[in-house]
């Protein structure tokens, strides 16, 4: 992902620029991309990993400790894509810049350009379609209020399907 980038000569171009500031941009931009990306990786792996077995083998409450600590630390994961995805996409902008030639260049930032303009656009979309107030969320109580009354005895006898019911009448049933 880094290159080093020969300087042009004088002679090479009419157009003729210092281009020690795009490739320190430039430079910035590939290592602030590459550690915001490693951060959002290693930080959903530990989240994951760690948050799952103290969920499925931790003592009494384990589960909504667990749950509540992913929502806690979601927020600096988001932060840290975020951070690396404008970074890679700054970055080619200025890589393109340093390499190509004049209408390569533009044609090239107006194409990442749009493909981030259209990554934020999915992102708001997706963001929008799948949040919630916190009003409206669900304790942990009620799910393992709604398990335990499916399957408590009195539970069982009302829902309770002979042995030829199939699992479909049964959630018809539900």
């Amino acid at each position: 992902m880094v290159v080093e980038f020969p300087s042009p000569s004088n002679t090479a171009s009419k157009i003729t620029y210092n281009t020690r500031a795009l490739e320190l941009a430039y430079y910035v931009c590939c290592m602030a991309s590459l550690i915001s990306n490693l951060y959002c990786v290693a930080g959903s792996t530990f989240l994951s990993v760690f948050a799952t077995n103290l969920a499925l083998r931790g003592p009494d409450g384990s589960v909504e400790r667990a749950v509540e600590g992913m929502h806690e630390e979601r927020r600096n994961v988001f932060i840290a894509f975020a951070v690396g995805l404008a970074s890679l996409l700054v970055g080619m902008i200025f890589g393109a810049w340093l390499l190509m030639p004049l209408e390569s260049a533009v044609l090239s930032t107006i194409i990442i350009g749009y493909g981030g303009h259209c990554t934020y656009q999915f992102g708001r979309r997706t963001y929008k379609r799948f949040s919630f107030r916190e009003d409206e969320s669900s304790e942990i109580d009620d799910f393992v209020a709604a398990v335990v009354s499916r399957f408590s005895p009195a539970g069982i006898r009302r829902g309770s399907r002979s042995s030829t019911a199939s699992v479909s009448e049964e959630k018809k049933s539900v």
